[in-house]
């Protein structure tokens, strides 16, 4: 019996859904790859021919435990050279310069003509990265959104999941030699968790500028942004949980591809509890209830609070009614 190799043409033919962007590692620079018609712009390649289960084996394949995969460099069989972004005019931060060489380095099919990817989460665990990375180098929120109808946009609401769990095994509790398997989980959720913490604060230091230029383009006949539109950040974390037991068997479920029903059922709790005790979230939530008014959000949450992170209509009946 046959079966159908599902591609990106048939994720682009559906009616209604959202978006999915994949993202791996390029082996040979460690810049992320992301399975974007732009990131295949830049090797002549056809997104839609790509199949979905070649994007997924590529984001987790594991360097020393699974195999990479590989993809031909075709670039310069298309026309003239392309880039993954627009880059703001003059802009020369570091990161900018870091998209612009990314971009760069698949010219060079000479020097590269196989592109080999492994596991994204080696240089951006919380898939963001490159996201944050290309909205800097357009220079501005609102180019981020040129597509959008002046005034369309009211809430644009940013979801950061930090899936990282503990370490199995303490390697600093011996003096025997790591084991390659215990190298390459220290690697990935040990040393790997400092690369998490300075996303998330490269992300602060990104959302604090995209609120001011929010706040001050918003309302415009120009602007992408209605007069009352805000940005909401959510950094959610099994180390949130509020439950010490439920926080110490999410922490401990191990990354596998095949994990039991009543581990499923486990990280599926545990994520509502962690979201539903996420200020960010709560105030949200507060927002699209039309009914926030400064001032007001800090003793909602106390009262979320001391329900035990419960949902905000049983916190606060009045936010939520009818």
């Amino acid at each position: 019996m046959g079966y159908h190799c599902f591609t990106f043409a048939d994720l682009a033919a559906r009616a209604r859904g959202p978006d999915l962007l994949v993202a791996a590692t390029d082996l040979t620079t460690g810049a992320p790859f992301e399975f974007t018609p732009e990131q295949f712009a830049l090797i002549c390649g056809d997104l839609t021919k790509v199949p979905l289960s070649f994007a997924v084996a590529s984001s987790s394949a594991v360097p020393l435990l699974l195999t990479p995969m590989t993809l031909r460099n075709h670039a310069g069989q298309c026309g003239p050279p392309q880039v993954s972004a627009p880059t703001a005019a003059g802009d020369d931060s570091f990161r900018t310069r870091m998209v612009r060489a990314a971009a760069a380095s698949y010219q060079d099919v000479q020097a590269r003509p196989y592109i080999h990817l492994v596991d994204g989460g080696l240089v951006d665990n919380l898939g963001v990265r490159a996201v944050l990375d290309r909205i800097v180098a357009i220079g501005s929120l609102a180019s981020a959104f040129g597509a959008a109808e002046p005034g369309s946009i009211r809430k644009v609401v940013l979801v950061a999941v930090n899936s990282e769990r503990d370490l199995g095994e303490r390697i600093d509790q011996s003096d025997r030699v790591p084991t390659v398997r215990q190298v390459v989980e220290t690697l990935l959720f040990g040393a790997g968790s400092r690369l998490t913490q300075t996303t998330l604060a490269m992300m602060s230091d990104d959302v604090r500028r995209w609120r001011s230029e929010i706040e001050a383009i918003r309302g415009r006949h120009d602007s992408p942004f209605a007069v009352d539109a805000e940005l909401h950040v959510i950094s959610v974390s099994l180390h949130d949980i509020p439950d010490s037991s439920a926080r110490r068997d999410a922490l401990g479920v191990p990354t596998a591809f095949s994990i039991g029903p009543d581990q499923v059922d486990l990280l599926i709790e545990a994520g509502r509890a962690a979201l539903r005790c996420s200020p960010q979230s709560q105030a949200l939530q507060a927002s699209l209830a039309g009914k926030a008014v400064e001032g007001q959000i800090p003793r909602q949450l106390d009262a979320i609070g001391r329900l035990g992170c419960g949902s905000l209509s049983e916190a606060v009946p009045s936010l939520t009614g009818d």
